[in-house]
């Protein structure tokens, strides 16, 4: 049997090192928004926006693991 706790707190850590990395590359702080739903369960949602190195990045919630960023054009 799975144990989903084991399951949260992995990819929880996975957002947590995610993000922290990207900060370190571009300079610029993640703002999180963490949030509950009343029928059970929540996250908490990042995004950096019109940072150095990226125009936005935004690693989703722990259970739904997608990564979306746009890099800057170079001048």
């Amino acid at each position: 049997m799975i144990n989903s706790n084991i399951v949260y707190e992995y990819f929880n850590n996975l957002q947590i090192n995610i993000v922290e990395t990207l900060q370190l590359v571009d300079g610029k702080n993640f703002i999180n928004d963490s949030w509950q739903r009343k029928e059970g369960g929540g996250g908490t949602s990042c995004i950096l926006e019109n940072g150095n190195v990226f125009e936005r990045v935004c690693p989703y919630s722990a259970y739904e693991c997608k990564i979306f960023y746009c890099k800057k054009r170079r001048s």
